[in-house]
């Protein structure tokens, strides 16, 4: 796994207004829209469509929407694990075309 997101974060974001990413021990990490944004590389309106959707996985604390940093990873490893699965036709029935058993 890449290092950790909030170290990447932290590098990405050195001298801007973010939130103290580093948690206490045992707790969760809670993202925003532009820092989930930024950890997988699209755009924040992106982010707002899978959440709108709910393709993502998001939580709400009070009326604003955040993203724990963990099922955030999760949810984009299993993600990317089903497009490479199927860019090799092992979903798509590829495999078994044009064979006679």
């Amino acid at each position: 796994m890449p290092e950790p997101v909030s170290r990447i974060l932290e590098v990405q974001t050195s001298g801007s207004r973010f939130v103290n990413l580093k948690p206490e021990a045992g707790m969760d990490t809670y993202l925003t829209v532009n820092e989930v944004a930024l950890l997988l590389q699209l755009s924040v309106q992106t982010i707002r469509r899978y959440t709108m959707n709910k393709e993502i996985p998001f939580h709400k604390v009070n009326r604003a929407v955040r993203y724990k940093e963990s099922e955030i990873v999760s949810w984009f490893e299993k993600r990317k694990a089903e497009k490479t699965k199927d860019e090799n036709g092992l979903f798509n029935g590829a495999k078994d075309e044009g064979k006679d058993d």
